[in-house]
């Protein structure tokens, strides 16, 4: 068989076309039901203990069930997480953190004994936690 520009125009034409078609589907009356999304983890994670985690693979799971003090913009910046705002003393040695209203899943509320108790447990756990040498 003979492959012509004419035929290959007419073919990549076709092609083009028929998944123009497939992309415009109209909706459904699904589309309001709940969805699940399903994320590829790489791996079987060891620990969901954020203190005990070591795996890009825990952490990943960990990064989406919790939220700390401030998270990163896409340029690795600071932006407020859990924290509306911070400031820090003159000296650089007291950081001072306004919490945004949340709640836990059972619906107590968060509060900053959360935070210390998280910063108390991550040096003092046992096993000791493998990256805990950061925080100090």
């Amino acid at each position: 068989m003979k492959i012509t520009r004419r035929s290959l125009a007419a073919a990549t034409t076709a092609l083009v076309l028929s998944l123009g078609l497939v992309s415009c589907g109209g909706g459904s009356a699904d589309a309001d039901k709940a969805r699940t999304l399903q994320i590829g983890n790489g791996a079987e994670p060891l620990s969901l203990d954020p203190h005990q985690a070591s795996g890009t693979w825990e952490n990943r799971i960990i990064g989406d069930m919790l939220q700390g003090l401030t998270t990163d913009d896409a340029q690795g910046r600071p932006i407020p997480g859990m924290a509306t705002e911070w400031s820090t003393s003159p000296d650089g040695l007291v950081w001072t953190f306004k919490l945004r209203d949340a709640k836990w899943s059972d619906g107590q509320p968060v509060t900053a004994d959360d935070f210390v108790f998280a910063w108390q447990r991550i040096m003092t756990t046992t096993p000791p936690a493998k990256y805990a040498s950061i925080l100090y």
